[in-house]
Order: C-alpha cells, then sequence, then structure tokens
C-alpha cells in the first residue's frame, strides 16, 4: 500500500508555505526551501511521461521510523518531516501502509485541520462512517460498479481550489489500496514550476 501527500486536500495547514523571503525560482526547487532531508525521488513511469518535465522536484519518497512503522503511530518529529518534506517536494510517496479508514483519518488530523468536503463535491460517494475521506474507486460502497463511464477528478485541477485563503493551503491523502501493474496514475503538475518558468 502506498500513501501519496500532495500540498495541495483534506488537512488544511499554515505549514507548507516557505519562509524563505527571497525566493530563487530557478529549478529544481522554484521558490520552495530545500528539505531538511535529502530523498529518493519516486519515479514509476516516469520515462514514458511525455509532460513530466519541470516537474523534478515531485515524488520523495519518505521512510517515517521503522520500516514496519504504521503511520498511526508517528510522532511530531515524524510529522514535521513529513510537513517539511511536502513543502519542500510538493508531493512525497511513503511506502508500505496499510491504515485502515479511521486510522487515514487520525493520521490526516496530526498533519492540521481534517477538511470534509460538501455533499454535493463531484464524487458523491464518500466512505461510510468516514465522511472526511471520498472514495476514488469504480465501485460504490456497497460494493456495486459505478459503470463504465465513471469517473472522478479525471482533468487538471488542484485541490483546494474552492476555498479562500489560508484554507486553500492544503494536503491531500491518497492511500492507494489496489493499484494496475501499469497505467492508471494520478498526474501531478508542479506548480511552483509552471509559475517560475512562464515568460
Amino acid at each position: 500500500m502506498i500513501i501519496l501527500v500532495a500540498l495541495l486536500l483534506i488537512a488544511a495547514t499554515k505549514s507548507c508555505v516557505s519562509q524563505n523571503e527571497g525566493y530563487d525560482l530557478n529549478a529544481p526547487w522554484f521558490g520552495a526551501d530545500p528539505s531538511e532531508k535529502t530523498y529518493n525521488l519516486h519515479r514509476r513511469g516516469w520515462d514514458a511521461c511525455l509532460r513530466c518535465g519541470g516537474s523534478d522536484r515531485l515524488g520523495a519518497i519518505v521512510n517515517i521510523g521503522d520500516s514496519d512503522e504504521s503511520l498511526d503511530e508517528i510522532d511530531e518529529e515524524g510529522v514535521r518531516e513529513i510537513i517539511d518534506a511536502v513543502r519542500a517536494h510538493g508531493m512525497i510517496v511513503i511506502k508500505g501502509q496499510n491504515l485502515t479508514r479511521a486510522q487515514q483519518v487520525e493520521f490526516t488530523d496530526k498533519l492540521g485541520d481534517v477538511v470534509v468536503l460538501p455533499s454535493s463535491f463531484e464524487g458523491k460517494d464518500p466512505e461510510p462512517f468516514q465522511p472526511a475521506i471520498q472514495r476514488i474507486t469504480n465501485f460504490w460502497a456497497d460494493g456495486t460498479w459505478k459503470g463504465q463511464s465513471a469517473k472522478f477528478g479525471a482533468y487538471w485541477h488542484q485541490d483546494g481550489q474552492f476555498w479562500i485563503r489560508p484554507k486553500h493551503n492544503l494536503l491531500s491523502i491518497l492511500h492507494a489500496q489496489a493499484t494496475p501493474p501499469e497505467g492508471g496514475e494520478t498526474g501531478f503538475a508542479d506548480l511552483r514550476a509552471a509559475r517560475a518558468t512562464l515568460s
């Protein structure tokens, strides 16, 4: 199981904003302060990607505590490391996690205020008994198939773009339970890089 944490919904936080007054808008950080630690980067499918240029800082692989340690046991130091890595890299990958729905919400709460999306939200498929979790799947919570035309977020968007400041500083927590061996990746764009390279 993989956890993706992206600087984009679920936990509202102010901690991901760079404190650097003299922004260096050059690659690879594009105005973000580098992370305190150095991380390997997740590059599944990177070689085949035709649109990945400019996203070089995205996808740091973060290991918290022992390799067997679950995120539901994370301490304040681990939370600080995650927030620092997200602030610097925009999106991080935490591998080897198998959280229950309740543990996912508890982990999210450690990162900031949990955001429950309005009932009008596109997916209209919140997790039963865990309204903070939006299910991104081909099946409804009762196990029935959503149908061939069912899509969720199948367009470029920024999570949290509907909030006004400062709530727009959000972290999205994506917990992949099952993924295909290839394809089906969620795409991420580095908006810092896009802004810094506008002509």
